[in-house]
């Protein structure tokens, strides 16, 4: 494992994850949110290409994100090795995201490029990210059970993470000297 990805819904864990990957193994983490959000959250328009310089500049890297729809599978995915899938279950991810955000909201802490969560985004948006979670779970689940099946990347390797719990017993069994090849 020498280029992972780490996929799953809004409040799965996917940043932790990868930034405890990258410390235990001393490698690159690349946060595709920080280089998908501009400032005043808009899109980067060179997204594609600029996550696929940040991953062909280092030969290890962990990056987490989804962004099916805007390039990452183009950019990152024939570049990586692993996908590690965090499939939690709705009720965590809802939990998760929307004590994030409030907590995010109330700090205001700064995310990305100065963008920042509100309370009037949070409780009364379509945009929020509890809504987000609440109404693209089971799509997001269904994309990557589908992309599993398919074997459209055959080079990978998937790992499906479905619990804390399970990601803590894997992460307690990464070897951080062990480099494939």
């Amino acid at each position: 494992m020498n280029r992972i990805i780490v996929v799953g819904m809004s409040g799965s864990g996917k940043t932790t994850l990868a930034q405890a990957i990258a410390a235990k193994r001393d490698i690159k983490h690349i946060e595709m949110d920080a280089i998908r959000h501009l400032p005043n959250w808009r899109p980067n328009p060179d997204f594609k290409r600029d996550l696929h310089q940040a991953t062909q500049s280092a030969a290890q890297w962990v990056a987490d994100g989804n962004y099916r729809g805007s390039g990452s599978l183009e950019a990152a995915w024939p570049l990586a090795d692993t996908i590690i899938w965090l499939n939690m279950p709705l009720s965590l991810c809802l939990w998760r995201v929307t004590w994030r955000s409030l907590g995010r909201a109330i700090r205001r802490t700064e995310l990305w490029n100065g963008n920042r969560e509100t309370l009037t985004n949070l409780f009364f948006s379509k945009e929020s990210m509890p809504y987000w979670v609440w109404t693209r779970h089971a799509i997001v689940r269904r994309d990557y059970q589908k992309m599993m099946r398919e074997n459209r990347f055959p080079h990978l390797t998937w790992i499906c993470l479905d619990s804390p719990t399970a990601v803590q017993q894997w992460l307690a069994t990464l070897d951080p000297e062990t480099i494939d090849t």
